[in-house]
């Protein structure tokens, strides 16, 4: 159970520095010349993908294919049975992750190609998640987490045959695998998703229909919830929530307590509102109508409306901005000379 709380802790704090590094890129391409040349950022990240990328056999195939690598099963022993792969490519890779020697030399290639893809795979994830194409955050979170989470699991089965004789390992079937390092890859894949978004049902609900089963709820949960923790802590929001308010967007965060001064509502209300009148004719004109459109929407305010009032300013109704410009425009359709 050790392992996988250090695999949670890993994603969480794989997850922190992912939404504060990320939001750096985020701002940078915001505030700098990169962002008036998107086309030609893209072709410059997958350039520089291509040329990393493909000498390690588990970056050079998809997201997808590697986490499904990552989280087989392998046979007790490698020639029982065949690879059920689809390419060579495939089966090469499920070769690779296992190794039925219990020297840690002949782990070491294993061990290195997968944390050189780490590496890759994480700093890959950090600059391109916000691009001007389609990137994702799922997948590469996943992949990230179930290539830490297979490292674990295989020094942990290079262990249970180097010391088998230890009292921790006593329980261990002699002549069958005691450690499965899909588990862990599948452990990994969820702590870091959660540690990036801080969710856990969902992403507990996402791994238990991967694998169609019930078995490995325990250590999904342990892994998860240790990840969210040591998330929340480095990072008190997620990295949607990160976006929003990087974006300007308005809403309210759940966490976030809203504490107002005032005690009416009046207090609370605006009053520095753009109205019409239908009692001055003289300021209901075609041309100064249109100045307040305008003015409205120099304030980002274009989805609202005008409070119509009158002289006393009682409110006797309201008129959408849209519906506003609608007879505006029929008015110049009318008659031109309003134009």
């Amino acid at each position: 159970m050790l392992a996988f709380v250090i695999i949670g802790v890993f994603g969480g704090l794989y997850g922190a520095l992912f939404c504060r590094l990320n939001m750096a890129v985020n701002r940078l391409r915001k505030c700098t010349w990169i962002g008036r040349y998107p086309i030609a950022e893209v072709v410059a990240i997958t350039t520089l993908t291509l040329a990393i990328s493909y000498q390690n056999p588990f970056t050079r195939i998809g997201l997808g294919e590697l986490v499904g690598s990552l989280f087989q099963e392998c046979p007790t022993i490698v020639s029982d049975r065949p690879y059920p792969t689809s390419s060579d490519e495939e089966s090469e890779i499920e070769k690779l992750l296992c190794v039925t020697s219990s020297k840690l030399s002949d782990y070491m290639p294993l061990l290195s190609l997968l944390a050189l893809a780490l590496l890759n795979r994480a700093f890959f994830a950090i600059v391109t998640f916000g691009i001007k194409v389609p990137s994702g955050l799922v997948l590469p979170s996943m992949s990230i987490g179930a290539v830490f989470g297979r490292i674990v699991g295989t020094y942990m089965e290079y262990l249970t045959r180097a010391h088998s004789g230890l009292a921790v390992f006593s329980q261990c079937p002699a002549n069958s695998r005691c450690v499965i390092p899909g588990i862990y890859a599948l452990v990994g894949a969820g702590a870091t998703l959660t540690g990036a978004t801080h969710t856990t049902i969902a992403v507990v609900a996402i791994l238990m229909e991967l694998t169609g089963n019930l078995i490995y709820t325990l250590p999904v949960l342990v892994g998860v919830m240790t990840a969210r923790w040591v998330a929340e802590y480095f990072s008190p929001s997620g990295i949607y929530d990160m976006l929003l308010e990087h974006a300007g967007h308005p809403y309210f965060d759940t966490k976030t307590q809203y504490i107002h001064t005032r005690r009416t509502a009046a207090e609370l209300m605006q009053t520095d509102l753009e109205t019409i009148c239908v009692d001055y004719e003289n300021e209901n004109t075609v041309e100064l109508l249109s100045a307040r459109l305008a003015r409205i929407s120099e304030r980002g305010l274009a989805d609202g409306g005008f409070p119509v009032v009158n002289s006393r300013g009682h409110l006797l109704g309201w008129i959408a901005c849209a519906e506003l410009e609608f007879a505006i425009a029929r008015c110049h359709a009318l008659d031109p000379a309003t134009a």
